[in-house]
């Protein structure tokens, strides 16, 4: 399917300009729905496996630069939390332990979270507003794209294998943010 034949059909007559126009209106609706059941989804698989801790949405995934589904412990304080980020609208994911940079701006980076993060997700670096920053790769790097959102919403594996990296960041960083936390 091609841009210029999808135009074709939709210019063919006024029941498929319609139609298109019906579609178009709908689709936002529609993303937004799917990433709000898929983030329950993960909230409730989270919970289970993180008894205490919180589970934030914020923003619009695709339709703002930066939205995040934030995963922490109430004693982190806005200062920290497992993040799976949408950037720059849904282009690529990351994850990773996410550091509140205007609270934290004078605390250095905790080279400990770093290297506890990297032990299983080798890739993970550090960056401004980042102890630790993963790019996904796995179930799916582009959110945006049709068979990443039929996934999404359809596809049991791909809910899991996202909690799951999840989980596993907030394990691995959960004993130092605490005593980080501790600390201040």
């Amino acid at each position: 399917m091609s841009t210029e034949s999808i135009e074709a059909h939709i210019l063919k007559s006024e029941k498929n300009l319609r139609i298109a126009g019906a579609v178009a209106e709908a689709w936002l609706a529609v993303r937004k729905r799917l990433v709000h059941d898929f983030f329950r989804g993960v909230e409730k698989t989270l919970k289970k496996k993180l008894p205490g801790w919180e589970c934030d949405l914020w923003g619009e995934y695709f339709m703002e630069a930066y939205p995040g589904f934030y995963v922490g412990k109430p004693t982190w304080l806005e200062r920290y939390s497992i993040n799976l980020e949408c950037h720059q609208y849904g282009e690529k994911m990351l994850f990773g332990v996410w550091r509140n940079q205007k609270k934290l701006a004078k605390q250095p980076f905790c080279s400990e979270v770093l290297t506890a993060v990297r032990a299983r997700f080798p890739s993970a670096r550090s960056r401004e507003w980042w102890e630790a920053e993963i790019t996904m790769q796995t179930p799916a790097r582009d959110w945006r794209k049709p068979e990443s959102l039929w996934r999404i919403h359809n596809d049991a594996k791909f809910l899991e294998d996202v909690a799951e990296q999840l989980l596993s960041v907030a394990k691995t960083s959960e004993p130092i943010i605490d005593r980080l936390v501790a600390a201040k």
